[in-house]
């Protein structure tokens, strides 16, 4: 393994928290179709890996492919009127990209978010200049943790898995930066808490972008932490 020159960073739960708006979001469309509403709790724990299987672990049986198919387009032509509810950045996540960037890294989001909601979201954020690029699911065929989306990520930001490194919050993460040979560094802000991360991953796990970047990317100690 090479000197790092490009981190991938998860979204939702990593350089973001839009769990209100996505908490809305399933629990009006779980309203629409006669379904019980779900805990914020509930939500944050099941995001991860794309709209339908978050749906499918929420509402399990209730859902057949007909029914899942059609709430799933239900919660796509919501959510854009409602995904600026609550949206904020990560406490340190333009402090860990501008840090990054200054030794000559370079970041992308790597996300299962719909990939125009994950650009959405960025730009709102002012994250956009700080990222080399933003690929989320639609964008190709693929979705983490498959090869394929990996692979395709890494050729349109130019970056190499020896020399690169997944950053993110919950299992599908470090199970993506296995798909891409690459290693992966987990923080407890999103999905998952330290001990869970604990029990079910093997990478290194920090409490937050700050100690993930003083200790894995030897950046200095912020004034704002």
């Amino acid at each position: 393994m090479g000197a790092i020159k490009h981190v991938f960073f998860d979204l939702d739960g990593t350089l973001a928290d839009q769990f209100v708006a996505i908490h809305k979001g399933f629990s009006t469309v779980a309203r629409e179709f006669g379904f019980p509403e779900p805990t914020l709790k509930t939500v944050i724990k099941s995001v991860g890996g794309s709209i339908p299987l978050t749906a499918e672990r929420l509402f399990g049986d209730l859902l057949n492919e007909s029914k899942k198919e059609a709430f799933v387009n239900a919660y796509r032509e919501l959510f854009p009127s409602i995904m600026y509810e609550g949206l904020v950045a990560m406490p340190g996540a333009a402090w860990i990209l501008d840090g990054l960037a200054k030794q000559g890294i370079s970041s992308s989001v790597l996300t299962n978010k719909h990939g125009d909601f994950a650009r959405a979201a960025c730009d709102f954020l002012k994250l956009t200049p700080l990222l080399k690029d933003i690929v989320g699911t639609q964008d190709s065929p693929y979705r983490k943790p498959e090869k394929g989306i990996v692979d395709f990520a890494m050729q349109r930001a130019d970056a190499q898995p020896e020399h690169s490194c997944m950053v993110g919050d919950s299992p599908f993460d470090e199970a993506t930066a296995i798909s891409g040979s690459m290693p992966c560094y987990l923080v407890s802000t999103g999905s998952h808490s330290r001990e869970q991360l604990e029990d079910e991953c093997n990478s290194p796990i920090f409490k937050d972008f700050y100690e993930l970047g003083i200790s894995a990317f030897g950046l200095p100690q912020p004034t704002e932490a």
